[in-house]
């Protein structure tokens, strides 16, 4: 769900929410995991605020999910990324754009409760219920040129990732 607001003198933007309710069951040999229920929502906003010479963009969102898996003990998680940056406009065809961002992404169903031959990666996968959420702080600078020829950006850009979570093969 999307809604944008009418401006309110230099605000614009929009809010939402995201939901799912999924119920998980694969079954036969190929099976690669337990039978999963997840509920999640996540509710959001994302503002800009507006003058001549720049524009201050900021967002959040704060996501929340319950899964429990044949199993294993029900798995409560509460996740919040959030973002900040500015454009600042320098003469009609260039900008500068720099932007902050903390993100936080809870592991999935597989990486968290497979066990079996994955048939598709022709790899043998273990979840691992201990796993933590993933987290990240990325920070970006960019020179824009919008008109003219010649469009694009030069950008330079840091990301730093903890309990970053990926497959390991066995």
């Amino acid at each position: 769900v999307l809604l944008s607001h009418r401006r309110t003198g230099r605000l614009v933007g929009s809010f939402g929410g995201w939901f799912m309710n999924r119920a998980f069951n694969a079954i036969g040999d190929e099976a690669l995991s337990p039978p999963v229920d997840q509920r999640s929502a996540a509710p959001f906003i994302y503002e800009e605020v507006e003058s001549p010479h720049a524009t201050l963009q900021f967002g959040g969102r704060v996501e929340h999910m319950n899964l429990s898996a044949e199993g294993s003990p029900a798995r409560s998680e509460n996740d919040v990324s959030a973002s900040l940056g500015a454009v600042w406009k320098l003469a009609d065809s260039y900008s500068v754009a720099w932007s902050a961002a903390r993100t936080a992404r809870a592991p999935n169903t597989q990486e968290l409760f497979a066990n079996g031959p994955h048939a598709g990666t022709q790899a043998f996968e273990t979840g691992d219920t201990a796993l933590a959420a993933e987290r990240s702080l990325g920070l970006e600078l960019s020179l824009r040129r919008q008109t003219g020829f010649v469009t694009g950006a030069i950008t330079i850009f840091s990301n730093r990732f903890s309990g970053y979570i990926n497959e390991v093969a066995d």
